[in-house]
């Protein structure tokens, strides 16, 4: 059966990772890996998705601590949180000074409605910030959710996957995404997550963060 994919964001896979491109700017390199900045998985799921929006510059995420405007905060608040980690509250608060670009809505849901809400956003080329956790607290993460796996044809395309980049894997350099959640209709809840290097382990979701255009947001 034939796999289709689809992208939130417009994004070309790169030897050195997925790339975005807006007029009259240089390319931008989307993914963040631990540590790339200081921060843990949240704020590296935040800053990658201000990147792909274009509404921050990954060459001046260092310099942006400096500066006395949103993007000075946002740096320095990542920095005041590092060893903590965020929730998904905290996730909306450090995007809201974003507000005029881009708009940040926090979900709770249930394993099914969660799964309708990651497609629906992706699907209205929204990016999606997922809280994650595996068995007996193996894993507790946020991970950056950019597109879908789809399979069938026409009218009768099923979701098979959500794809995924994740700070805590290695850099992907043949797709967009380097890790992918599989979507298995006969599952409540536990869902097989697959790194990039073929690693898993079967997560559930808690809480999402929905981030899109803030024109778009407002008129649904």
């Amino acid at each position: 059966m034939r796999a289709y994919t689809f992208l939130a964001v417009p994004m070309a896979a790169s030897s050195n990772g997925p790339l975005v491109q807006f007029p009259k700017r240089p390319r931008q390199r989307v993914f963040l890996a631990q540590g790339d900045i200081d921060g843990a998985c949240g704020h590296h799921s935040i800053a990658m998705a201000l990147i792909a929006f274009g509404v921050i510059d990954r060459l001046h995420l260092v310099a942006y601590r400096l500066r006395r405007d949103e993007k000075g905060d946002l740096v320095r608040a990542l920095r005041q949180t590092y060893f903590d980690g965020i929730d998904a509250d905290e996730i909306v608060a450090l995007l809201r000074p974003f507000s005029p670009v881009i708009a940040a809505t926090a979900f709770t849901l249930s394993s099914k409605k969660t799964i309708a809400v990651i497609q629906q956003a992706i699907a209205s080329n929204d990016l999606v910030i997922a809280g994650i956790e595996g068995r007996g607290g193996r894993l507790s993460h946020w991970v950056l959710i950019v597109g879908l796996e789809l399979h069938g044809k026409g009218t009768q395309k099923q979701l098979r996957a959500l794809l995924l980049l994740d700070a805590s894997e290695a850099m992907p350099t043949v797709s967009c995404w380097n890790a992918r959640i599989e979507i298995d209709s006969t599952r409540k809840a536990r869902h097989r997550c697959i790194g990039i290097d073929g690693s898993t382990i079967n997560v559930e979701f808690n809480d999402l963060i929905v981030i899109g255009h803030n024109s778009r947001l407002n008129s649904r």
